[in-house]
């Protein structure tokens, strides 16, 4: 008998997590991370979700969404997969066809999917669609036991005696104050991050959920370069909620502050504070044209260890 599709319960939620996971081992979402996902606070954004259900457990499933940080009305990012037992019986056709029934309504112009360049077989079948790459991404490691504080010292006090201080957020305080001024400073050099689409910058409500909501922030996880009590380099970690890697959200230097070996000294210092703290494994993603921040890793030890891959499709007016 064929499983049953149908729109998503909160109920689901559990059954959902063991699916992810089951689809993307290697990149586990927990139950606060759908939650958080779930829960942005932007009332443009339209989104749903479709499962399919054999009466024992959900087998398959399609999200689509809108993202704050590339919004554009017409534009639909999709997510997805189907348990591994019951892959090749036409599932994942079936909910691509009702993604699409789902979307018809809002007209979308363009839809997105971001997969891991495991999911060879999802990829090739999209580009039978018409899909194109539009964006790839590094994935890089660092185990933090190769990693030396002592071997950096020598760039945090260059990076001091230039006027910077280095420190965490817990250390300077979370306050509404700060947070606002990491806003200012995201928005300002995110500009220059590579994405799949144009930028568009959140107001700071939905900036606040991206991330500080986010299940794994920790303020002492997150550091700041401040020349002057303004802040003008950023990198950010926070902690795995379903795998014990620290994830890196996002690292950054303001325009007018780059050439200085800011990123190399924040990084190298955040990097020293993960490791007194007793993390383990730290992993970023950086688009293969971010050439910059690509060294700056490699010179810190980190190691690509896969590939992210974003492929689009412009949809029939």
């Amino acid at each position: 008998m064929a499983p049953e599709l149908r729109g998503y319960r909160a109920e689901d939620l559990p059954a959902l997590v063991a699916l992810q996971q089951a689809c993307e081992p290697e990149h586990p979402l927990s139950a606060d991370d759908w939650r958080y996902l779930d829960s942005v606070p932007d009332p443009r954004a339209k989104s749903g979700r479709l499962v399919l259900d054999d009466g024992h457990a959900l087998v398959g499933y399609v999200s689509y969404t809108q993202l704050s940080m590339i919004y554009d009305p017409g534009r639909f990012a999709f997510t997805g997969g189907v348990a591994p037992g019951a892959r090749g019986r036409g599932l994942g056709r079936r909910l691509y066809h009702a993604l699409v029934e789902a979307l018809a309504p809002h007209a979308p112009r363009n839809l997105s999917l971001g997969c891991w360049e495991q999911q060879r077989a999802g990829l090739d079948w999209l580009a039978a669609l018409g899909y194109r790459e539009c964006l790839r991404e590094t994935e890089s490691s660092l185990e933090l036991a190769d990693f030396d504080p002592a071997a950096h010292a020598q760039r945090w006090a260059d990076a001091e005696r230039a006027g910077f201080r280095l420190c965490s957020l817990a250390a300077l305080g979370d306050t509404a104050a700060r947070r606002r001024q990491i806003y200012a400073l995201d928005m300002g050099f995110s500009t220059d991050i590579p994405t799949s689409a144009p930028f568009t910058p959140p107001d700071f409500a939905i900036y606040e959920h991206l991330l500080f909501g986010e299940p794994g922030y920790r303020a002492e996880h997150c550091s700041v370069a401040l020349e002057q009590d303004e802040p003008v380099a950023l990198c950010w970690h926070t902690l795995g909620s379903a795998t014990p890697t620290i994830q890196t959200s996002v690292s950054g230097v303001r325009r007018d502050r780059r050439g200085r070996g800011l990123a190399m000294a924040l990084k190298s210092r955040a990097l020293a504070a993960l490791k007194a703290s007793g993390a383990g494994r730290v992993s970023t993603r950086n688009a293969v044209s971010n050439v910059g921040m690509l060294t700056v890793n490699a010179r810190l030890g980190y190691r690509p260890c896969g590939a992210r891959i974003v492929v689009e499709k412009e949809m029939e007016s």
